[in-house]
């Protein structure tokens, strides 16, 4: 099974993420769902562990808190180094399912107010999760959202592989049975 990396911003969303994160835990393994500051080694380049983790992701869920549109924006300005923005633009260049999640009364954000490179996840369903009594309701939809999202991503997994073996079958048949039709004895 794929992955579950979960984005957020320290400032706007850190309880939530691990509360949230705790609770797909849960759902899945352990071994299934991460925060990336969580498996981000000491002294490596973020950019590109950051490609090497995406290799096995299957959904990317992006908590946002009310400040996270305003973080993104502050950020540019100040010409500083955005490692969410870095996930979600890697997550959307290699067609990883984005889920935007909504916490403590965040609200959809419009195009205009996001980067270019991701401005299209304001047109994305939006979950919003309450983190007071009814987190259960929204984590077991959050859930069956995502577990739909990654049978799905392991299905095409699946055929891609049964592709690829096919293909190299091929190949090989090609190869090594082709010369016992045009080698000289057949003509004989």
């Amino acid at each position: 099974m794929a992955k579950i990396l979960i984005s957020y911003r320290r400032s706007d969303a850190d309880n939530a993420a691990y509360r949230i994160r705790d609770a797909l835990v849960e759902r899945f393994q352990k071994s299934k769902v991460f925060i990336s500051t969580d498996i981000m080694p000491f002294g490596r380049d973020f950019r590109e562990h950051l490609k090497l983790v995406l290799k096995g992701v299957g959904v990317i869920l992006i908590i946002a808190g009310p400040k996270w549109v305003e973080e993104i924006k502050r950020r540019e300005k100040n010409g500083e180094i955005d490692y969410v923005r870095l996930e979600v633009e890697a997550g959307l260049q290699r067609g990883i399912p984005v889920i935007l999640v909504l916490i403590r009364g965040a609200k959809i954000v419009q195009p205009p107010e996001l980067p270019e490179s991701f401005a299209n996840i304001a047109f994305f369903q939006a979950m919003e999760i309450d983190s007071a009594c009814d987190f259960k309701i929204h984590m077991d939809r959050l859930s069956q959202q995502i577990n739909n999202r990654l049978i799905k991503h392991g299905l095409i997994a699946k055929v891609f592989i049964i592709m690829l073996m096919v293909s190299v079958l091929g190949l090989f048949l090609f190869v090594f049975l082709m010369p016992l039709f045009f080698s000289p004895w057949y003509h004989l």
